[in-house]
């Protein structure tokens, strides 16, 4: 009898699928287009999903709706129905328009402001959608048909795999001035693990590695869907394989994560190049309006950009977007018991997370030395910069002060 098994089976390849397009009213057709989003649930979108991105767009108004244009006679204003919710709770359709209460018809002399970029964007203090309020992170039973997953200790929330994992921030860690202007450190408990509440165990999530590459690249997040925390893609792979393994899966229990930190980390992915950029793109209308956070007034200011201005956006986010891009390779150190080689978070744009306060140890890996050592030597955000002595930069960090500095010096993504 042979001892060997079959080759794990290739994972199946979906179409890619048709994009739902939200547009903005306000502006010409053809040239108003808020935001696209694949149609990965059963040829639509969970339709709460993309209602409260486009809510969130358009700075956490609540009450805004979907509506689709109606004819109108020649000449006259055009004149919007809103879309009711569906019985499946499907957004289907190719496009609708996101409409606010207050604005019933269009008003292209004076759009409504977009939200553009994360860093710009307040967390609702006053309130989340009762969707998310009350989504269950810690489920028991969770129904006919859907599998029940217990995780291992530091076990992967996704896969609940307990190898080559890592720690992963939900609100990432380089937007701290986010955090702390947004006082985000209200919603996770002082601990002692800390001095920086964004490292705080209720921002920290274990994750395989490879999906936590593509976690901190805007492929995918966390939303609520019928009472529970499910994985939702929102940009598609080259594979084209990630929506049939793990679109729509149930996450393990996050029993100390916090449901703010899930949805500010949903806004982060909203707001990301890859979903935002063709409402800055070339070639749109000579100007938008977007709303800019002043810090020293405490609230947002409306501003009218023209094109130059859109470009000059559009490519601060692309900047960010491609600097996540795989590293070199580092040579081995000598007296190092393991080669140097790329693991699957080598990217510039991942959280690389090991220890947050200080150097990662051997024993804070659950995979182990081997993973262990790959992953503290990937040219992360965590790495030493290249050509620095990794005892001085061990040193360094050990310096509460001057990781916050470093940290702090570091480009804040978008």
């Amino acid at each position: 009898m042979s001892l060997l098994r079959p080759r794990l089976p290739t994972p199946s390849t979906l179409p890619i699928p048709k994009t739902i397009v939200v547009l903005h009213p306000d502006y010409p057709d053809g040239k108003n287009n808020l935001i696209g989003l694949p149609a990965n649930d059963d040829g639509g979108i969970h339709y709460d999903t993309v209602l409260v991105a486009c809510q969130i767009l358009a700075n956490n108004r609540w009450d805004g709706y979907f509506a689709r244009k109606t004819a109108a006679p020649a000449a006259a204003a055009p004149v919007f129905e809103r879309v009711e919710r569906p019985a499946d709770n499907m957004l289907r359709g190719h496009e609708h328009y996101f409409c606010l209460p207050d604005r019933p018809a269009p008003n292209p002399d004076s759009p409504y402001p977009i939200v553009v970029t994360f860093t710009d964007w307040r967390f609702p203090h006053s309130g989340m959608p009762s969707i998310w309020s009350d989504v269950d992170l810690n489920p028991g039973h969770l129904g006919a048909g859907v599998e029940e997953r217990s995780m291992p200790t530091e076990g992967c929330c996704i896969t609940a795999c307990g190898d080559a994992t890592e720690k992963s921030h939900v609100v990432h860690r380089n937007l701290g001035d986010w955090f702390n202007v947004n006082h985000m450190r209200s919603y996770a408990p002082r601990s002692s693990m800390t001095t920086q509440q964004i490292n705080s165990p209720a921002n920290i999530v274990c994750m395989r590695k490879d999906l936590h590459a593509l976690f901190d690249r805007g492929v995918f997040t966390f939303v609520p869907k019928e009472g529970h925390l499910a994985l939702h893609i929102f940009l598609s792979t080259p594979s084209q394989q990630l929506e049939s393994t793990y679109h729509n899966r149930v996450l393990c229990p996050l029993t100390l994560t916090s449901r703010e930190y899930l949805f500010a980390r949903f806004a982060w992915t909203i707001l990301s190049y890859g979903l935002m950029g063709e409402f800055l793109e070339e070639g749109l209308p000579d100007h938008r309006v977007i709303l800019r956070w002043d810090p020293q007034r405490m609230m947002h200011a409306a501003e009218v950009i023209d094109q130059e201005k859109c470009r000059t956006v559009l490519y601060a986010k692309r900047a960010k977007s491609s600097s996540r891009s795989p590293s070199k390779k580092r040579p081995a150190e000598s007296g190092s018991a393991q080669g140097r080689g790329t693991s699957a978070n080598a990217d510039a744009g991942t959280d690389a997370d090991t220890n947050t306060d200080g150097p990662r140890t051997d024993e804070e890996s659950s995979a182990g030395n081997s993973f262990a050592t790959e992953e503290e030597d990937s040219d992360t955000e965590d790495s030493p910069p290249r050509g620095r002595s990794r005892k001085r930069a061990i040193d360094c960090i050990n310096s509460a002060e001057a990781y916050v500095n470093v940290q702090r010096a570091r480009m804040v993504p978008v």
